[in-house]
């Protein structure tokens, strides 16, 4: 993702939508947080696994980040809690 400009500012975004959909939920803000760190991971690893550089990368991400279903993402990221 280093090589791809605007992840960190879809990141942001990101978490402030998990954010906003935690506290409605009732949730704790850090999961929410760690959540939206999981999904960009998991698209990450979807993506890397048919690409070769960074233009096919954005695009499969981005196809990634909107197909991902909550099941999909626990075989994709590891989560601890400390």
């Amino acid at each position: 993702m280093p090589l791809n400009t605007g992840t960190g500012c879809s990141l942001g975004a990101t978490v402030a939508a998990c954010l906003g959909a935690a506290r409605i939920a009732g949730l704790d803000d850090h999961d929410a947080v760690v959540a939206a760190h999981a999904l960009f991971a998991a698209a990450g690893t979807l993506a890397a696994r048919t690409t070769t550089g960074p233009a096919s990368f954005r695009t499969a991400w981005i196809d990634a980040l909107h197909e991902l279903r909550p099941a999909d993402m626990m075989g994709l990221v590891g989560v601890e809690r400390s």
